[in-house]
């Protein structure tokens, strides 16, 4: 079992009393994950996903390359830089090129950039990108910023040893209320392949439980940090209960928040402590 599947077992399992979900090792022609068993014998089937921000994942994945560190040695700059990304950066080009293009700002005397402007060694100027590139430095950092490297941000820091460059994920956000990790929870529930699943059972009742991913981050911040809404659910006719899951181990082992609910009964929100190790850095589910 991956996480995802501990998790969903070990809550629904101190949840639901007395129930008893058993793992189906077999699995090659597109089976639901668990048999749920409650105590009068009656069987329910019980399919677990994960809700991940891809984009985010493969961001994350491509600079902690096994091959590779999350941090370039330079060889231009003279001093050390801490970047952030956007989302669609690719990560290669930046190995590539970012040690040339900060070695030009620091000619430059730019220390600190971001989208409201930059600060250089004397004055901050408080100007667009755009209008600040264009009039003090070389056509090449734009292009460096906005359609080549892709950086959100950037700044010198202080550092011991030679210069390296020091890669930081994409810093984005949004207004978060609950709608966040219901709209990841319908993406989800809506799927075909767990429709699919869930379809193909022969039991009365069939659960979807969706593991949160912490690099879902508007979703995972909602279900974490907010109440859910008193409403019942948007359910495909192949699902009759929905859970979501997300892992808070960070704050405090071996604990989910856990918003559920079905056909017949409103969300509900649950914290829950189960002897699973739990962490919020991220994770494959």
């Amino acid at each position: 079992m991956n996480f995802a599947e501990k998790a969903a077992k070990g809550v629904l399992e101190a949840v639901l009393s007395k129930v008893k979900l058993t793992y189906r090792d077999q699995q090659g022609n597109g089976e639901y994950d668990f048999d749920l068993r409650y105590p009068d014998g009656r069987p329910a089937a019980v399919e677990v996903t994960c809700s991940v921000d891809q984009l985010q994942m493969q961001t994350h994945a491509a600079i902690h390359s096994k091959k590779k560190s999350p941090v370039i040695v330079a060889s231009r700059c003279k001093k050390t830089w801490w970047i952030t990304l956007m989302r669609k950066a690719n990560i290669n080009t930046i190995r590539e090129k970012a040690d040339a293009y900060l070695a030009t700002l620091e000619d430059a005397g730019i220390t600190e950039f971001s989208e409201f402007g930059v600060n250089e060694s004397k004055q901050i100027k408080e100007a667009s990108l755009h209008s600040i590139f264009e009039e003090r430095v070389m056509p090449e950092c734009v292009e460096c910023l906005r359609d080549d490297l892709m950086l959100q941000a950037g700044g010198v820091i202080s550092s011991e040893g030679s210069p390296r460059i020091i890669l930081g994920f994409p810093i984005y956000g949004g207004a978060v209320g609950p709608e966040c990790a219901i709209n990841a929870g319908n993406t989800e529930a809506w799927k075909d392949d767990n429709r699919k699943k869930l379809g193909a059972a022969t039991t009365k009742e069939r659960y979807l439980v969706i593991l949160m991913h912490v690099m879902n981050g508007l979703a995972w911040t909602a279900l974490t940090d907010s109440d859910p809404p008193v409403t019942l659910p948007e359910l495909p006719p192949e699902i009759d209960h929905r859970w979501l899951l997300a892992d808070v181990g960070g704050r405090a082992a071996n604990k989910f928040v856990v918003w559920r609910a079905s056909k017949t009964m409103h969300w509900q929100k649950l914290l829950v402590d189960i002897p699973i190790t739990a962490s919020s850095v991220p994770r494959v589910c």
